[in-house]
């Protein structure tokens, strides 16, 4: 049994996905799988799989019979997954070679269920910048609630290393309907359930900028909603939690208020927020309490007025 699988989800990433398999077939850690799971591709990414599946009897692939969607192939990739650890990398991709050697080292000298490391975040334009994770406040599912909340650490299921054990708390990954913060929507159930966490600085995981993938694209009113909804899960995620509740509160006056910043539709942000009970967030009088007055009066009226988020910001630009 391997120590580590590393789940790859693949949907018409022939492109690039070339480089990801190489970067984890490359791994310094010899003790791996990668269970490649084809979401039904109509590019050459079948073939690719194929190819690399017969140069390293470590890669073994799935294919659906059907389109389902990022979150649900990785759910079927974790059922055919077999380490004790968890590694979830995209297939437009890639890793370092040293990446499950570190995170597995990590845990197990630091008696962790989950590492976080670094990450190298690549622009369309070639540039690059480095972005580390941290966990400031400690190492327990509080601490790291925390800094999940504070954005010390990133809600992305990638990045990171899991005992599979986790995820005997929500095995079924995927939410129908979901198209947009779906890793968000995952991490916020999982992340009671971490008893330890840890952190590693190094960028082992090397994050591309893709033109077309699905955060480049415009909001829809069901992304809207999914993220809206993710909100919801935040809150409960603190719930055993009194001194973060108003950490999850303000980042989802945040959210909903950025929504409407970036062009969302405030009607249907209003909506659904209201839907999930979370429009009394942003009431004024929780504003001025989460955020004292100045931002208070900003939020509530890029909120509440139509108009104000358009002639605020967009006239900047």
């Amino acid at each position: 049994m391997p120590k580590v699988s590393i789940i790859i989800p693949v949907y018409n990433v022939g492109k690039y996905l070339e480089r990801c398999l190489e970067s984890v077939i490359g791994q310094t850690l010899q003790d791996i799988e990668a269970v490649v799971v084809d979401d039904c591709s109509t590019d050459d990414s079948s073939r690719i799989i194929c190819e690399f599946e017969k140069k390293d009897p470590r890669i073994k692939s799935v294919k659906h019979p059907v389109n389902h969607g990022t979150m649900w192939t990785r759910e079927t990739g974790l059922e055919n997954a077999s380490g004790d650890y968890i590694l979830f990398v995209d297939g437009d991709d890639a890793i370092r070679p040293e990446m499950c050697s570190a995170l597995l080292q990590k845990a197990l000298m630091e008696d962790a269920d989950l590492v976080a490391c670094g990450y190298e975040y690549k622009l369309v334009d070639g540039s690059s910048s480095i972005w580390k994770q941290a966990l400031p406040y400690g190492s327990s599912s509080h601490d790291f609630l925390k800094a999940l909340l504070n954005g010390d650490m990133q809600y992305s299921l990638c990045a990171k290393l899991y005992h599979r054990g986790i995820f005997d708390h929500y095995p079924h990954l995927h939410r129908e309907g979901y198209n947009r913060s779906q890793d968000s929507a995952v991490m916020c159930i999982i992340s009671p359930h971490v008893k330890k966490a840890v952190c590693v600085d190094s960028p082992f995981y090397i994050y591309y900028q893709n033109i077309g993938s699905a955060t480049q694209k415009p909001l829809s009113a069901n992304a809207i909603k999914n993220i809206i909804t993710t909100q919801g899960f935040r809150l409960e995620s603190v719930r055993g939690y009194e001194d973060l509740q108003d950490d999850a509160r303000r980042y989802c006056a945040r959210t909903l208020f950025n929504l409407v910043k970036n062009g969302g539709n405030r009607q249907i942000v209003r909506s659904a927020a209201i839907d999930h009970g979370l429009w009394k967030i942003v009431s004024f009088g929780s504003l001025l309490r989460l955020l004292g007055i100045r931002k208070a009066l900003v939020y509530w009226s890029v909120t509440h007025v139509d108009g104000v988020a358009s002639l605020l910001y967009r006239r900047k630009r």
